[in-house]
Formats: structure tokens, sequence, C-alpha cells
């Protein structure tokens, strides 16, 4: 099974900002901050967003 991290700690592997998260994906960061700190209220187009950003599965974002 893939390793499960949350959608902060696979920034931070990544070495991103969230600014940069923010810029690249079209949204605001206090937006991709409000994703880390509640991810379990993110859309399937944000899980699926965000895994093809940080190049990995869906299944390896914790929800």
């Amino acid at each position: 099974m893939p390793e499960q991290l949350s959608v902060r700690k696979w920034r931070l592997v990544r070495d991103l900002k969230q600014q940069e998260v923010a810029d690249i994906l079209g949204v605001n960061a206090k937006t991709v901050g409000h994703w880390e700190k509640d991810g379990t209220n993110l859309s399937n187009v944000t899980v699926y967003a965000l895994a093809k950003l940080y190049d990995i599965e869906v299944d390896q974002i914790k929800v």
C-alpha cells in the first residue's frame, strides 16, 4: 500500500510554499491553508489536482 500523507505533508515533501501551490492551481493561498487545516472537506476535483501536482496517486492523500 502506498504511503498516505496529509495535504500539508505532501506540500512540504515537494518543497513548495502555500503560495506556490495556490498559483499553480489558480486559487488563493488562504484556500490552500484551509485545505491543509481541514482536509476532510476536499472535493474530488481538488484531491485529483493535488495528486497530479505532487506526482502521486489519489489514494496517497490522507483525507
